[in-house]
């Protein structure tokens, strides 16, 4: 990363990805590691059938596959949730623009192997202070790489919102009384 300038903030446990962040540019990247096809030489020749391909070594490469620019700082907490596709949707929470900018992506599966990319259309921002991804909406739900996540985000009026992810990425807001203590508040509930 040192020839991109990028310092790297985050990897992922769950899928190949790495998210950077460039201090001259203003800009975070997302990566995606891809492993390299090296051993196609040893693949066609006698020793293919020595030696299984699980052992032999792998070689990665990293494909920048998005950039978001303007922040001043890197994001303070980037992570993963899900729609109700169980595509992975990344969030950056960039604190001081008081907001969680979200990504997501498409894969798509070719010879075995998961690719991932961005749709550049498929980004919004909601506004928050804090957030973290929470299993709520579909408890013991699991279908693809990641378990069924939404988000919690803490708003600056100290308004905290529940947002389940939604494929088609339409808004629909929902009123719902919420009872803390012997006061009674109005909460958000959004879908995404």
């Amino acid at each position: 990363m040192k020839e991109f300038d990028e310092q790297t903030i985050w990897t992922s446990d769950r899928i190949p990805l790495m998210a950077s962040y460039n201090k001259g540019k203003m800009q975070h990247s997302v990566w995606v590691a891809e492993a390299i096809s090296s051993n196609l030489e040893v693949a066609n020749s006698k020793l293919f059938d020595v030696i299984p391909s699980e052992v032999l070594p792998k070689q990665f490469s990293f494909r920048r596959i998005w950039q978001g620019k303007g922040s001043q700082t890197a994001a303070n907490k980037i992570f993963l949730a899900t729609d109700d596709d169980a595509v992975p949707i990344l969030c950056f929470l960039l604190q001081e623009q008081k907001k969680l900018l979200s990504v997501r992506l498409q894969s798509v599966e070719l010879n075995n192997e998961i690719l991932f990319d961005i749709k550049p259309d498929m980004s919004w921002s909601i506004p928050a202070i804090a957030a973290a991804p929470v299993i709520v909406t579909r408890p013991r739900a699991k279908m693809g790489l990641l378990p069924f996540t939404d988000i919690i985000a803490l708003t600056s009026d100290n308004t905290l919102l529940l947002y389940a992810l939604r494929s088609s990425c339409s808004v629909h807001k929902r009123k719902t009384p919420m009872e803390f203590g012997s006061s009674h508040k109005e909460n958000y509930l959004w879908w995404l």
